[in-house]
C-alpha cells in the first residue's frame, strides 16, 4: 500500500474573459469651423487652440447675448487610432472637452456629435466660470451607431455652444482648451487557458502544468516564481505552437529548494507582435512526504520499507537500544521499496531511521521477535 501527498492547487480558467479590453486616447490634429447660414451665428477665432489642453484656448469672437444665438461648429478631425488592430472590437467612444466660460453662467452645449452621425450628446447643464474637464459617452456607449475600423480612422466631433437662458446682460464668451477622444475595444486572446496548475513533487522539484484550448499568433509563454507573492523572479521561457484549434498541453520542471511553505508561479503568454498577458498566480503548498510504511512489526526475518514513488529511501539505519548500528545501507537507484534482512539480528527492540531523496529523515521503532 503506499500513502503520499503532494501540495497541488489547479487554477481552472473557464470562466475566464476570452477578450482583453484596452484604451487608446488621442487628441486631433486639425480643428476649423463650420459657419452656419444662421444670422445669429458668432465665430471662433484661432480654432486650433482648441485642439490641445497647453492653456492655449480658442474663443467666439463675440459674445452670446441671445437664445437664439450660437456658436459656429467647430469641427475637429485627425484623431489617431492607428494602433487598434484589425480584429478588434469597438465597445464604446467617450469624448473629453475642456472648456469654460469667460463671462455669465448660462450657456449650454447645442451639439456634441461625432461626425459619422449617431446621437447627439450635448448637456443641459451650463458652463462654468471655470476650467473644468466634461465628459460625453463612455467605454460602454456607442453613440447610438456601430464603427468598423476603417470608419474609426476618419471619425470626427462636432461641437456647437449657444446660450440656454433668455437674452441677458452678461457677456457669454464660450472657451474651448483642448478636446480627446478615448476608445475603448476589445480583441481575442491569443489563447485560450483552460488550466494553469502547480504541483509539489518534492523539497527540490516542482511540476508547473497548463493547457489551452486554442492559439493564435502565440509566440511563448515566461514562467515566474515567487515566496512572497509579490516579487516575482523568472524561471523559464516555453515556446508556444503559434497557432492551434486543438488542446495543447505544456509542463516544466522547476527545480529548486523549496524552503517556504508556499511557492507561487505566474505565466506570461506573449504573442508575436509583442502583446502580453498575465495569467496566475497559482499558489503550490510544500508539503512533507510523511508516507512511510515498515512491516511486519513485529518482524523476524525481512523487513519491508516502503515510501512514497515522488520521494524513494536513499538510506537505512538500524540501530539496538545501546546505540550500536547493525544495519548501515544507502542506496543509488531510485525504488520506493526496501528490504533488510534481519535474520542474524538477536531479538529485542531497535530504531528504524530512514533516509529520503528529499533530504528529510523519518524515526520509528521496531521489535524482532
Amino acid at each position: 500500500m503506499k500513502h503520499f501527498f503532494t501540495g497541488l492547487i489547479v487554477l481552472l480558467v473557464s470562466n475566464w474573459s476570452l477578450a482583453a479590453e484596452y484604451t487608446v486616447t488621442s487628441s486631433p490634429t486639425l480643428a476649423t469651423q463650420v459657419i452656419s447660414i444662421s444670422p445669429f451665428t458668432i465665430y471662433w477665432d484661432t480654432p486650433q487652440n482648441a485642439r490641445n489642453k497647453d492653456g492655449a484656448f480658442a474663443q467666439s469672437l463675440a459674445r452670446l447675448q441671445n437664445t437664439n444665438y450660437q456658436s459656429a461648429m467647430l469641427n475637429f478631425s485627425g484623431f489617431d487610432f492607428s494602433s487598434i488592430p484589425s480584429n478588434a472590437a469597438i465597445t464604446g467612444i467617450m469624448v473629453t472637452i475642456t472648456r469654460r466660460t469667460n463671462g455669465g453662467t448660462s450657456l449650454g452645449d447645442r451639439l456634441v456629435q461625432l461626425s459619422l452621425g449617431g446621437d447627439n450628446k450635448a448637456k443641459t447643464n451650463a458652463w462654468t466660470q471655470g476650467w473644468e474637464d466634461a465628459y460625453y459617452g463612455g467605454s460602454s456607449d456607442l453613440w447610438g451607431s456601430t464603427f468598423s475600423i476603417s470608419e474609426l480612422q476618419t471619425i470626427g466631433v462636432n461641437v456647437t455652444v449657444g446660450r440656454l437662458t433668455p437674452a441677458g446682460t452678461a457677456n457669454q464668451f464660450p472657451q474651448i482648451d483642448g478636446i480627446s477622444m478615448t476608445v475603448t475595444y476589445t480583441t481575442p486572446l491569443p489563447i485560450e487557458l483552460i488550466e494553469f496548475k502547480g504541483k509539489y513533487l518534492s523539497q527540490y522539484e516542482t511540476l508547473v502544468e497548463w493547457s489551452t484550448a486554442s492559439e493564435v499568433n502565440n509566440s511563448h509563454f515566461i514562467l515566474s516564481r515567487s515566496f512572497d507573492g509579490e516579487q516575482f523572479e523568472f524561471v523559464a521561457k516555453v515556446n508556444g505552437v503559434g497557432y492551434a484549434q486543438n488542446r495543447m498541453d505544456y509542463s516544466y520542471r522547476d527545480q529548486l529548494p523549496i524552503r517556504q511553505d508556499f511557492v507561487y508561479y505566474e505565466m506570461q503568454q506573449v504573442d508575436y507582435n509583442g502583446s502580453e498577458e498575465i495569467y496566475g498566480p497559482v499558489i503550490v503548498r510544500k508539503v512533507e512526504f510523511s508516507a512511510l510504511t515498515i512491516y511486519p512489526n513485529p518482524s523476524s526475518d525481512f523487513l519491508f520499507i516502503e515510501s512514497s514513488e515522488k520521494n524513494p529511501v536513499t538510506g537505512v539505519l538500524l540501530s539496538n537500544l545501546a546505540g550500536q548500528n547493525v544495519v548501515d545501507e544507502s542506496y543509488n537507484e531510485n525504488t520506493n521499496l526496501r528490504v533488510i534482512d534481519i535474520r542474524n539480528l538477536k531479538r529485542g527492540c531497535y530504531h528504524v531511521r530512514v533516509f529520503f531523496s528529499d533530504g528529510s529523515l523519518k524515526k520509528q521503532g521496531i521489535i524482532l521477535n
